[in-house]
């Protein structure tokens, strides 16, 4: 009767240490698959920022005339030669309303476009969340008239288009630009 009973207990014991074995193989799945998500969040931001930063900087090249045409927490409108073409054209950044990213699972994100004359683009077409601009003049002070700006202030924050663990993983930058054109 004795080696019965080592038998069952070396059952449950066995069956004990898979459960646990198992359970600690899905937590590693699972944090394997946060950490990609994050990682590709972290790369997207990164490209987005690079792209906007590429522009900013070019904001006034070749511009006869006071390059910033509009300029609003979500909106900026400048002339640049952007392509480095000779030509002047007109390059406007929006921020899609917040339904313009319907494809994807979340609810927050919008589209960011970059309209360069008649043609039309989507800069980040899904995960961005905030794309705020702040201006500022000479001294430093913020300002929205066109012709004051001297600086701009970028804040972005990218989120993954799915939910991990029920949030959405996100990754914010800030970054102050200063174009050479408009000093």
């Amino acid at each position: 009767m004795g080696n019965y009973i080592q038998i069952i207990l070396s059952v449950v014991i066995g069956s004990l240490i898979i459960l646990m074995l198992m359970r600690l193989t899905f937590d590693i799945g699972e944090e394997s698959n946060e950490t990609n998500v994050e990682q590709m969040v972290q790369s997207n931001l990164l490209t987005l920022t690079s792209t906007i930063e590429n522009d900013f900087r070019r904001i006034g090249y070749k511009s006869p005339v006071d390059p910033i045409l509009n300029a609003d927490s979500s909106s900026l409108t400048f002339l640049s030669d952007i392509k480095l073409s000779g030509k002047v054209d007109t390059i406007k950044y929006v921020l899609g309303s917040l339904g313009s990213a319907a494809h994807t699972p979340n609810p927050n994100d919008r589209v960011l476009y970059r309209i360069v004359g008649a043609e039309s683009s989507k800069v980040a077409s899904s995960g961005l969340t905030k794309f705020k601009l702040r201006y500022f003049d000479v001294n430093g002070s913020e300002t929205m008239t066109p012709i004051f700006i001297k600086s701009i202030n970028i804040e972005l924050r990218l989120e993954s288009d799915a939910k991990v663990k029920d949030y959405y993983p996100f990754f914010e930058k800030s970054v102050l630009i200063k174009p050479r054109n408009l000093n």
